[in-house]
Order: C-alpha cells, then structure tokens, then sequence
C-alpha cells in the first residue's frame, strides 16, 4: 500500500498485541539524519536523497537496523516498519545480521485504501 495506507498502524498494533518491538526504519533514518546531517558528511548526503524522494543506501539502512537490535537483544520478538522492500534486502539483511528472518507483508490494494472500509484491522 501507498504512505499513509496503515501499514506502520498495522505493524505497531500487532508489536503491541503480542509485546514485540517495534522498529519504524523510517523514523529510525529521520532520527539520524536529524541529529547528524548538518555535521556528518555521510548523513548530510542520505539527507539529500531522502529529500528527493529516493530511499536511503541498502547498507546504511541494515547498519542503522543492526545497531537497533543490539539494543533490545533479549526482545520476544521485533517487527521492523518499511524493511525489507524486497528479498534482496532481506537475503542481504540474513547475511549480515546472522538473525533468522520471518517476514509478514501487510499490504493494502490501491482500491483498499479509497475504500471506507480500509480501517479494519489486518
């Protein structure tokens, strides 16, 4: 589904429901680019192509991730908003992390989200 469709609502319910963490990559990114764009050359650049519309660089996205989960090692479970986008991310993810990786794929229809109806819980 499209930004705004509930995918992150979706996720943050189930985290909740069940006592998992709960990881948004988005605000994770905006988190940093927030507190280093402007004395970080690396994040001042990521800053800019987020800007443009354009997802941050694979390898800092599973960085950022990796240094997360460090901080929650003894969590029951950890559902990651906006990751992966794709099973070449999650394989490159697999490799790096070392973690096994189980996927759940909220996803609403283009017609779902116009519809009233769109507020029901996944």
């Amino acid at each position: 589904g499209g930004p705004g469709s509930g995918k992150g609502t979706q996720s943050l319910k189930i985290a909740e429901r069940y006592g998992f963490e709960y990881i948004s990559v988005g605000e994770l990114l905006r988190n940093k680019m927030f507190h280093n764009a402007t004395s970080n050359r690396k994040w001042s650049l990521i800053a800019k192509i987020i800007t443009n519309g354009e997802l941050a660089p694979q390898e800092t996205t599973i960085t950022e991730i990796k240094q997360k989960l460090m901080q929650i090692p003894d969590a029951p479970g950890i559902i990651i908003d906006g990751f992966p986008r794709d099973v070449a991310q999650a394989l490159s993810f697999e490799d790096q992390v070392g973690y096994f990786f189980s996927s759940i794929v909220v996803t609403l229809l283009d017609k779902d989200m116009n519809d009233n109806n769109s507020n029901q819980t996944v």
